[in-house]
């Protein structure tokens, strides 16, 4: 999984900050939108900072290294503060919103880059994992994580799986038909979720077809529509 040590090292160089800034972006987000919605629960709790310590949890962002899933600290909102029947799900938009925000501005970045480093005409998208290389080299390799990863959190907290962002979509519509399972599921979401990634852990052992980067490739095919729409291909260059 970790291949070579040195290479091994430049990833988490370059994936750090990316995921610095979209797990920190993310749940600022939640907390801004939360206190416009009506609740300061997040702003009493010092969720409302750009302050990394406020939002990471190490085991989640060493999950995320090592195995590639994990997770951030996520916000806390009391509902009954909340303004609107449809305040909470605002709040849970507000994160994937953001690393799409962050997503679409390092594509601009990286499309003046490229366009700059320009072969025959068309824009140069290559990028090398190193950082022996020129700064504008580094800096373009850092800007392909920051867009990457960001589309993947994104999406990833899209998934309708609790605790999740995207469980909102569809808690919505359960919270009116079956009031007691949303309960039960809400009680349950850290075991569900954990669950989630025992079984991304343990698939390929029991199904063959379906390796460690499978998953990734799911998330590949489903983000194409919107990789096209942003003219910039999704890319690690250190794996």
């Amino acid at each position: 999984m970790f291949g070579d040590p040195a290479t091994f090292l430049l990833r988490v160089l370059f994936l750090v900050p990316a995921l610095l800034l979209g797990f920190v972006l993310h749940e600022f987000a939640h907390a801004a939108v939360a206190l416009s919605q009506g609740d300061p629960t997040p702003k009493n709790q010092g969720r409302l900072s750009l302050d990394p310590r406020r939002h990471l949890d190490p085991v989640g962002v060493l999950m995320v290294l090592f195995v590639g899933i994990g997770y951030a600290r996520p916000v806390q909102i009391n509902p009954s503060r909340l303004r609107t029947e449809f305040s909470r799900l605002l709040v849970a938009l507000a994160g994937p919103a953001a690393n799409l925000a962050i997503a679409i501005v390092a594509s601009v970045a990286l499309k003046l880059i490229a366009g700059s480093q320009a072969v025959l005409g068309f824009p140069d998208f290559g990028a090398a994992c190193s950082v022996s290389s020129s700064p504008l080299e580094i800096i373009k390799t850092a800007l392909f994580y920051v867009y990457t990863m960001n589309l993947f959190l994104m999406l990833f907290n899209l998934l309708p799986i609790p605790p999740l962002d995207g469980f909102e979509l569809i808690r919505t519509v359960l919270r009116r038909n079956n009031p007691r399972l949303v309960f039960q599921i809400e009680m349950n979401s850290q075991q569900i979720f954990f669950g989630f990634i025992l079984i991304f852990l343990l698939l390929p052992s029991f199904v063959p077809a379906f390796d460690f980067l499978s998953f990734f490739r799911i998330m590949i095919f489903i983000l194409q529509p919107l990789i096209i729409l942003l003219g910039v291909p999704l890319q690690l260059p250190c794996g």
